[in-house]
């Protein structure tokens, strides 16, 4: 095992959430599983992918229609700060369908067989609020292998993967994301879904949220972020290949309202945001509600999606811009 998960993720939710249990696959074969992953890793280290952009007036007019509860009738306009989380629209992966995984996804920094089963993890994301991104710019991101971290469990091994992204325009660096994902040996199931948490405290919620996810709201977030992962979009696959029990929402856009509600409360610039997901979201016609803790500047406070059951599905912390 190279290195522990990311410190900020470990934070945000209780430790009971990590595998635990024994595996079905020989003992022989997880230290197999783990000594492929950190042949890997130190190989993935060495390489860096650098992508260029360019921020349009349409493209936010697109996200904007996408994530609002009520039609946008003011277009986007030049050198306006773009929304946080709205970086992940852009740097589209650049490459064809025979270059993807089975299940749609881009490979760039997926560890190899048996790792095959992927889903999103959760992220950190610091937000440079002197410099920030605007419509109108040049940008460029850097991508490279920032931590890896082996586990064996009742699901099989699973390889958390974080990746480091810098966003940067003409002054500088903008964003910082770390983007983790985890990597199974073994499909989830479904069926062993999460129960609403009894043990856990949660602050009082000073705002909050209800967003009914739809398969057009999912279609077109694929679309923007060029995301060909089909558990969002193919809902026979979802259910036939991969058990779920409908489309499943995507992790970042589930994070993007978590932003844009915190942005919604405070009307003041988010400067990190870090979020864990839990359990996935699904279309199936219930809505879910994101609750946002009081905030002080220059503090942490706490954000959270629960689904219509109560079972909290992401959680995360987040602190708010000082005045400038």
């Amino acid at each position: 095992v190279l290195v522990m998960l990311i410190q900020p993720l470990r934070k945000i939710c209780p430790s009971r959430h990590s595998f635990q249990g024994i595996s079905r696959r020989s003992y022989s074969d997880q230290a197999d599983d783990l000594s492929i992953v950190d042949r890997w890793a130190e190989q993935a280290k060495k390489r860096t992918i650098v992508l260029h952009d360019h921020i349009y007036p349409s493209q936010l007019r697109d996200f904007q229609n996408t994530i609002s509860l009520e039609p946008v009738r003011n277009d986007p306009q030049l050198n306006d700060a773009i929304p946080p989380t709205s970086h992940l629209i852009f740097f589209h992966p650049p490459y064809h369908e025979k270059e993807l995984s089975d299940d749609g996804y881009e490979q760039d920094f997926s560890p190899p067989s048996p790792f095959l089963y992927r889903m999103w993890a959760g992220a950190d994301i610091e937000f440079n609020n002197a410099n920030p991104l605007r419509i109108g710019q040049q940008i460029k991101q850097t991508a490279s292998l920032d931590t890896v971290s082996t586990k064996v469990g009742s699901r099989g091994g699973s390889s958390f993967v974080t990746v480091k992204k810098e966003i940067s325009n003409e002054n500088g660096i903008s964003v910082i994301d770390r983007t983790t994902l985890v990597y199974m040996t073994q499909k989830t199931d479904p069926s062993k879904s999460r129960k609403p948490s009894q043990d856990i405290s949660e602050p009082k919620a000073h705002f909050t949220k209800e967003v009914l996810p739809t398969s057009i709201m999912l279609f077109r977030y694929s679309a923007l972020t060029f995301n060909s992962h089909r558990i969002h979009f193919d809902l026979s696959y979802c259910k036939e290949i991969e058990g779920y029990p409908g489309l499943v929402v995507h992790g970042p856009l589930s994070a993007t309202w978590m932003a844009h509600t915190i942005s919604s409360a405070f009307q003041r610039p988010i400067k990190r945001f870090s979020y864990r997901a839990l359990s996935p979201l699904y279309v199936d016609g219930t809505p879910f509600r994101v609750e946002v803790e009081d905030a002080k500047v220059d503090q942490e406070s706490e954000v959270r999606v629960k689904n219509e059951q109560g079972i909290v599905c992401l959680c995360g912390k987040f602190q708010l811009e000082s005045s400038t």
